[in-house]
């Protein structure tokens, strides 16, 4: 289905560009309207429509119905004579019938045929984007050779006539072809007409000579690189430093305030701080992509799944302490997992309010550690290795574009 709803979308788009930001949009409306960030009961009553358009909604109460409906999730709640299942499908607004697994494979797959036929619909009647341009078209050399052995005869009417006119191949021009013609060509340029030329070769030795031994108290003409350039331009590399500032201010003053973290000036800081390293990381990893690979699409299908093993590995959906151990290295060495330990110590580690839940009751620092792993004292660690990895991925970049030649002469 979702291989279906994007080969759509570049249909429909036909410009790169302009279908990846379509497919950027699809996929924020199926994610937000498909009953899993937002349930089926708290989406306003005129977008319930979207709900049930979202091809999520069916993929999502498929797969959780046929996980919770499991024995294994058949003991009692503790809220309510439901099961812990059940309980957790209706806190989810998801029904409980088995008849939606059912449902949802046969809505998936209506939904992956008819994305494909708007494709198909698409590349049939929708024509190319730009202006048409010219087209050279080659033979090969049997082709060539058949078309000279082969007896030519003559057409007998206005129809063959038409024809024989169009079945000529070659180059196809907007414009009509002529042929310029040149006599007399001459592959060298006259000398100038003077009337002696003299060489006297002991003069000319002597004047290399002495031009060639330097004046007195001169020094040898040296630049420090291969091209003299100013301080200023050798940075051009860190432009993108100050754009990053500015999107820190306006994107931390506005999620600072509306997540509601604690109003003091140091975990402000430590926010901003924390911020801008990381939108520092993921232009510098951008830069040194585009700068290791032949062209901005194949930096683009990197990327994108070094960005889905950052999301999964990062301590989000899979905390520290649920890791298993052969898979616990890539933990460590994604920047997305820094930038979470020091977001959330920097903001709420010290934090002593008594929570209650499921098995556990304890405060808000306790609560830090036993369930994500972040223990106290890793603000500072958590900095320092941003840091480094912004400027690992600079210096990637810098070496790849120094070394690394992909152009084909």
């Amino acid at each position: 289905m979702a291989l279906g709803l994007f080969r759509m979308m570049a249909g429909l788009a036909r410009n790169f560009t302009v279908a990846n930001t379509f497919g950027c949009a699809a996929i924020l409306v199926v994610f937000l309207l498909g009953g899993f960030i937002v349930p089926k009961e708290k989406i306003k009553p005129w977008w319930t429509w979207a709900f049930w358009v979202s091809p999520l909604t069916y993929g999502q109460r498929a797969i959780s119905v046929n996980e919770f409906t499991d024995p294994r999730w058949s003991q009692k709640s503790a809220y309510g004579d439901l099961t812990v299942g059940e309980s957790i499908l209706q806190s989810h607004g998801v029904p409980s019938e088995r008849r939606w697994y059912w449902i949802g494979i046969g809505v998936l797959l209506a939904y992956s045929i008819l994305f494909n036929i708007v494709f198909t619909l698409s590349l049939a009647y929708l024509n190319p984007p730009g202006k048409a341009q010219a087209v050279i078209a080659t033979d090969s050399e049997e082709n060539d050779k058949s078309s000279q052995a082969a007896p030519t005869s003559k057409p007998k009417d206005s129809k063959g006539i038409s024809e024989g006119k169009s079945s000529k191949k070659g180059m196809t021009l907007p414009f009509q072809a002529l042929a310029m013609t040149f006599h007399n060509v001459n592959y060298f340029v006259d000398m100038p007409k003077v009337d002696d030329l003299i060489y006297h070769t002991l003069k000319v030795e002597a004047l290399i000579i002495e031009l060639s031994v330097p004046a007195d108290g001169s020094q040898p003409l040296k630049f420090d690189t291969e091209f003299p350039q100013n301080k200023l331009r050798q940075f051009k590399g860190l432009i993108e430093i100050p754009y990053v500032f500015v999107q820190t201010i306006i994107f931390g003053v506005i999620t600072f305030f509306m997540v509601n973290y604690e109003r003091t000036v140091g975990k402000f800081l430590l926010y901003l701080i924390f911020m801008f390293l990381t939108l520092l990381y993921f232009t510098f990893y951008g830069m040194m992509a585009v700068g290791l690979t032949p062209n901005q699409h194949l930096a683009a299908v990197i990327s994108s799944a070094f960005y889905s093993l950052w999301n999964l590995q990062s301590g989000f959906l899979i905390p520290e302490p649920f890791i298993p151990g052969w898979w616990i290295w890539f933990y460590y060495i994604c920047p997305v997992a820094w930038t979470l330990r020091g977001i959330i110590t920097s903001q709420l580690g010290g934090v002593e309010t008594i929570v209650v839940g499921p098995g556990f009751r304890g405060t808000v620092k306790e609560f830090l550690a036993v369930y994500l792993g972040y223990g106290s004292g890793m603000t500072g660690v958590s900095v320092v290795v941003l840091l480094a990895f912004s400027v690992l991925f600079f210096s990637v970049y810098a070496i790849s574009i120094k070394v690394l030649n992909f152009q084909r002469r």
